[in-house]
């Protein structure tokens, strides 16, 4: 029962697994391949050099977009040194970039650009809303195929460890076989963790609701800003020199605007030198957008087991951490993904052709 699920599933999304390894293998590399396709967004000032007042980018946006909505804007990274925004409107959402010492308006992200027609392959296959439905069913069925293929892999106790090398003169049906169980058992807890997070981001509301069921994750409100008050904003610039006072030696990550009247304004702030991936460094900390008032604090740092594994998911899963050696660990692995994709066509077309031979055992 075992082995046909396992066939089955894999002969069902054998072509989406090569494909998710091939698109993968490259998108490890996404924000360089970015950076050197659209270095006007990517090329930034010397290193300390002051950016641009958040008073003035947010009234670029609005100029530049009338009409538009936005919840704020991403300051510099190290590997962006622009202002990053996204605008919603007329049933678009573009991707803005601005330039982080005048804050004027650098322009947008193309859509139909390689790299975004890449990502978008890799995420939604291309078809929009469907293909995430889509991508987050194969990824299940990946999952499946990887536990099943560990349970079909065992051995026994005696030969164990026999089979977590490649034996070669053994005939090409059998080097075959072995080479789809040996590098399915080396690369099986990446590949799980792959499919696992691919289900995540499908289905992010199943996802979370189901993980909390088993690790309490932790609910985070934004305090709202006091009704009655409406006035004038309180400038961005004063509420960010007040958040990073009560956060010592942090930088500005983020700032989220208000989108409503009782809205709070909230500075995100990161601990350490901020990434476009891992938030775990980082502090929001909530103002009353019309008085000034400190309202609450909310720091990543220290929080549930449930709140990690959510937070690693896309880590792991882009492989955005501990830089080069990460990234090729991640490249090789990923291939792996088309490799047993072809292997194991070639094992069910041997056996159900009858071609097997007996030396090839």
């Amino acid at each position: 029962m075992i082995f046909q699920v396992h066939v089955w599933t894999g002969l069902v999304v054998g072509g989406y697994a090569l494909l998710m390894g091939l698109s993968g293998a490259v998108l490890v590399y996404h924000a360089e391949l970015q950076a050197r396709a659209y270095p006007e967004f990517f090329g930034g000032p010397p290193v300390g050099e002051p950016v641009a007042n958040p008073t003035v980018v947010a009234d670029e946006l609005r100029r530049q977009y009338p009409g538009y909505r936005f919840a704020g804007f991403d300051y510099p990274t190290a590997r962006r040194h622009s202002f990053l925004a996204y605008v919603a409107g007329d049933g678009e959402l573009r991707t803005v970039f601005l330039d982080p010492r005048s804050g004027r308006l650098l322009g947008e992200l193309p859509r139909d650009g390689w790299t975004q027609r890449l990502h978008d392959l890799h995420s939604n296959l291309l078809v929009g809303p469907p293909g995430y439905i889509i991508s987050g069913v194969a990824s299940a069925c990946l999952a499946v195929m990887v536990l099943t293929g560990l349970i079909l892999w065992w051995p026994g106790v005696s030969r164990w460890t026999d089979a977590l090398t490649l034996h070669a003169g053994r005939g090409w049906r059998r080097v075959v076989r072995e080479l789809h169980w040996v590098s399915g058992f080396w690369t099986a807890g990446l590949l799980m963790v792959w499919a696992i997070s691919g289900v995540y981001f499908c289905f992010p509301g199943p996802f979370r609701e189901t993980v909390n069921a088993v690790l309490p994750l932790t609910t985070s409100i934004a305090p709202r800003s006091a009704p009655g008050l409406a006035g004038a904003d309180v400038p961005s610039e004063t509420l960010l020199a007040r958040a990073q006072v009560l956060v010592p030696g942090a930088t500005a990550a983020r700032l989220v605007l208000p989108a409503s009247e009782t809205a709070s304004f909230a500075a995100v702030l990161a601990r350490v030198e901020h990434g476009d991936s891992d938030t775990s460094d980082e502090v929001t900390v909530y103002f009353d957008r019309y008085t000034g008032e400190f309202l609450g604090l909310d720091d990543q740092s220290g929080r549930t087991v449930g709140d990690a594994v959510m937070r690693w998911l896309g880590v792991l899963h882009f492989g955005s951490f501990g830089g080069t050696p990460v990234k090729l660990l991640w490249v090789v692995t990923g291939l792996a993904f088309p490799g047993l994709a072809v292997t194991g066509i070639v094992m069910w077309w041997t056996r159900r052709s009858g071609n097997q031979r007996r030396d090839d055992l």
